[in-house]
């Protein structure tokens, strides 16, 4: 069976988070500005090393709900117990497509980032 992830968990963490930041921004901010007279530079490159990555991590998550969502809407017209092998062909081949043009998309993302 395809592992499927709910896109409720991934939205709710996301609205979570962003209620957490909108709330006390005041605080926030000063606590933050206070934080950074604190830490070292290589702290903070590695502070923000590591919120990059889970920002990267997030958005691959989201991704992988979004095509997961897409491929087992155009693959699996009738649930049941078991797939057939036409539907796992289906999502391999459906899971295949987005995987290889996302990777296109980012590589050319990155070219056009450098060339800039």
């Amino acid at each position: 069976t395809p592992l499927r992830l709910s896109s409720s968990s991934a939205s709710s963490s996301s609205s979570q988070s962003s209620s957490q930041s909108s709330s006390g921004s005041a605080q926030g901010e000063g606590a933050a500005a206070a934080m950074a007279h604190s830490v070292s530079p290589e702290q903070q490159a590695q502070l923000l090393q590591q919120v990059r990555g889970e920002v990267q991590a997030a958005a691959l998550q989201e991704l992988f709900t979004k095509i997961s969502e897409k491929c087992f809407t155009k693959c699996i017209t009738k649930p049941g117990s078991e797939l057939s092998g036409s539907q796992q062909k289906c999502l391999a081949m459906c899971m295949d497509r987005y995987t290889d043009t996302m990777s296109v998309v980012s590589q050319t993302m990155v070219k056009r980032g450098q060339q800039q």
